[in-house]
């Protein structure tokens, strides 16, 4: 009689941060061409696979927090660090990237030493 039915409102967004992490995780890794359609073509993808992998990751381990009184803190702790880790580096990125109409996207790929969009790959070859 003791235990009651009541939830606590942290594991319900620890779940639902959870399911959202490995839902857009999972999403670049199944189907690269809808995600580029939605979120524009990428050069480094690389960078997308990796990144999605490590959202399933921290996705996971949110789910499984444990459902005691340290499992919602749990959950915080690795949904705080995920979402740091992510701003950082799209504020990396929007710092070395060349904003439109500063350059043209060859003299920004050339400043970065990335490949161009004409060959997809510095030595020319495939991705």
């Amino acid at each position: 009689m003791g235990r009651t039915s009541a939830r606590d409102p942290g594991q319900g967004v620890a779940v639902a941060r959870g399911v959202f992490n490995v839902v857009g995780g999972l999403w670049p890794l199944v189907h690269l061409r809808s995600f580029e359609w939605i979120f524009g073509p990428k050069t480094d993808v690389w960078l997308q696979r990796t990144t999605g992998g490590l959202l399933v990751s921290a996705g996971l381990a949110q789910l499984a927090a444990a459902p005691g009184p340290q499992g919602p803190v749990q959950a915080r702790r690795i949904g705080l660090g995920t979402a740091l880790t992510l701003l950082a580096v799209d504020q990396h990125l929007a710092a070395v990237r060349p904003r439109k109409g500063n350059r043209t996207s060859e003299e920004g790929d050339r400043l970065s030493n990335r490949p161009s969009a004409d060959t997809g790959h510095p030595a020319g070859g495939r991705r």
